[in-house]
């Protein structure tokens, strides 16, 4: 069974050709870190959303500094790491506000004249 992400809105699967590189996780054992995937991914398991060997998240919804390559060049999850990167929650930057210069067109040219 090829690993998909089970996060809402997320397409990733190990089937595409795109996703190549992305590696998906298994949910944590510990009851609380795996409390805080539940709630960070905002699903909750019931009659459908099962967590089992075969429930994965990608790579796509961890920080860079979550993720750490073996010397073997797999990359596994650091102790403790939360998905946190999602499509709802994505970063949005604050507007750029505009400056307005003055400057001295000349009206014969069409040329800006400092």
């Amino acid at each position: 069974m090829a690993p998909h992400c089970c996060v809402p809105q997320c397409t990733s699967s190990h089937r595409k050709k795109s996703n190549r590189g992305q590696t998906f996780h298994r949910f944590a054992n510990d009851l609380g870190l795996r409390r805080e995937w539940i709630i960070k991914i905002k699903r909750d398991p019931g009659r459908h959303f099962k967590i089992n060997t075969y429930t994965k998240v990608c790579s796509e919804h961890f920080l860079p500094d979550c993720l750490v390559k073996t010397k073997t060049g797999i990359t596994k999850l650091k102790q403790g790491a939360v998905p946190t990167v999602f499509a709802w929650s994505s970063f949005r930057p604050e507007r750029r506000s505009v400056v307005r210069t003055a400057s001295k067109v000349s009206t014969d040219h069409g040329e800006c004249v400092e």
